[in-house]
């Protein structure tokens, strides 16, 4: 009977591993379809001290405009800049899904810990209290 108990405490590990590997061959998918996506070209980003004299005046900071290295009119500007925010909000979205699978897979680890002291707490008082009954008897 202590035999099945091993094998289901093994289970679960043995299909979190796969469930592991499987996601993270997942997520290099993501990553290398990401990489094809974009375009070499990246937006170049104009600093504040590139603004001119008079906008610093006021001590605000000014926002970080993203211009395309070749001249566009009005409406292939907003294309573009749209565009990029599209592509800057998908690669924040993709670096926010990272986090939150890491600190999962930390949580899970530190569990697995938890769960070992405790197993081995409770193997170490059974054999305390075995041992206090012979001593009694």
């Amino acid at each position: 009977m202590k035999d099945d108990t091993d094998t289901k405490k093994t289970d679960p590990a043995e299909a979190r591993k796969r469930r592991k590997a499987i996601i993270t061959s997942q997520r290099d998918e993501v990553d290398n379809e990401m990489e094809t996506e974009t375009d070499s070209s990246e937006p170049k980003k104009r600093k504040a001290d590139d603004a001119p004299p008079h906008h610093n005046k006021g001590k605000k900071k000014t926002q970080v405009r993203y211009d395309p290295s070749v001249p566009m009119n009005k409406d292939q500007l907003a294309a573009w800049r749209r565009e990029a925010r599209r592509v800057r909000n998908r690669e924040s979205a993709a670096a926010s899904r990272q986090r939150i699978r890491s600190k999962i897979n930390e949580l899970e680890d530190e569990l697995d810990e938890w769960k070992d002291k405790y197993e081995k707490a409770m193997e170490r008082l059974k054999s305390l209290e075995q041992t206090k009954k012979s001593e009694s008897i």
